[in-house]
């Protein structure tokens, strides 16, 4: 039978916080949990109703996002068992007899709500700060000022720089100042490097405008790539901003410091790697990045030196000699640390020898 939809709330206020179920508006039984994009989906169907209810939630926050009523064949009403397969944007939702399907096109943003949590107060904030310092700098980022506009100019000189460019850090940490393609730009321009930083660690800053910022430190002295190579991105978005954004001009030596942190993680564990710069991105990120800069600049890395490539493919041999050592181990570990005293002393009691005389 399908379980009923229950929904509880609970106060955080406490060390252990007790649930407390929310009366249900209406006779529905839960048919499906769906986990789409970052969301939760529920399934539901009233008894003998013609139509499926489906209400989406953010799986981290339990915020509902939306609702719809998606409709079923009326003259089918038993329940059971729901199936469902997702490929892509699309979810296909099948009922255990095979007669009943429905079919639903998601177009949720992977990040509105976090966008969505604070906007209010932000705004609040932006619009009583009229005179504010960074006044000019929320205006260039929704396009009301240019990049040279006289009073962006003052923001930026050389007296002012600094602080300016630590304090637009500390309102993009607290989602204060949206990011745009201007802002970045701006950032980019401007050179400010605590800005870039914390744009960098924006889940919602897309891949282009990520490797904007990295292409724009041309000697890899703000440290960018750190964060740049540990965020997480799609694989195919960032291989065409590789390919569109990044100079070539850069990759040799953003090819030096990437073999210079797989060769720490060579000559040392991960736990020394970690305490002695805490900012360098694991082996698996690495790898990852490097698979990705080789299918978006192929023809740029082509053009380099033949001995820096070796070393590069030396050290991506290492590190999957390593990784497949490292799962050896611990499978073989695991393993013993199932069997047990107790399991391997009923082996050695359970040994036999069977002999068997056959005639020739």
């Amino acid at each position: 039978e399908p379980a009923v939809m229950k929904i509880a709330s609970a106060a955080l206020d406490c060390e252990a916080p007790p649930l407390q179920e929310l009366p249900s508006g209406s006779a529905t039984q839960l048919v499906r949990w769906l986990c789409i994009r970052g969301y939760l989906v529920e399934c539901a169907r009233a008894k003998d109703a013609d139509e499926l209810s489906v209400a989406v939630r953010d799986a981290r926050f339990g915020m509902p996002v939306a609702s719809a009523q998606v409709p079923l064949a009326s003259e089918v009403k038993h329940g059971g068992q729901w199936l469902s397969c997702t490929a892509g944007s699309v979810t296909l939702l099948v009922d255990g007899h095979g007669t009943e399907v429905a079919a639903m096109r998601w177009t949720l943003p992977p990040f509105s709500l976090h966008l969505v949590i604070g906007a209010g107060e932000a705004r609040a904030r932006q619009v009583t700060k009229t005179a504010g310092q960074l006044t000019a700098v929320h205006e260039v980022a929704v396009g009301k000022r240019t990049l040279e506009d006289p009073a962006v100019e003052e923001l930026f000189s050389a007296k002012r720089h600094k602080a300016t460019d630590e304090a637009l850090a500390k309102e993009l940490q607290q989602r204060a100042c949206p990011p745009s393609e201007a802002l970045v730009d701006l950032v980019a321009r401007r050179r400010c490097w605590a800005s870039a930083a914390a744009l960098l660690a924006l889940p919602e800053l897309d891949e282009a405008l990520a490797t904007q910022l990295l292409a724009a430190d041309d000697q890899l002295e703000a440290c960018l790539l750190a964060p740049a190579v540990r965020r997480p991105s799609t694989a195919r978005l960032l291989e065409s901003a590789l390919a569109d954004r990044l100079p070539s001009s850069l990759l040799p030596r953003l090819l030096e410091v990437l073999l210079e942190w797989l060769g720490a993680y060579r000559d040392c564990t991960e736990a020394e790697v970690a305490a002695a710069a805490p900012g360098i991105p694991a082996r698996a990120e690495i790898v990852r990045f490097l698979a990705v800069l080789a299918d978006g600049c192929l023809p740029s890395l082509l053009r380099l030196e033949g001995d820096l490539l070796e070393r590069v493919k030396e050290e991506l041999i290492f590190s999957a000699i390593d990784e497949d050592r490292n799962a050896k181990l611990h499978a073989t570990v695991r393993a013993a640390a199932r069997l047990g005293a107790e399991g391997l002393a009923r082996q050695a009691r359970d040994i036999a020898v069977e002999a068997v005389l056959v005639d020739f």
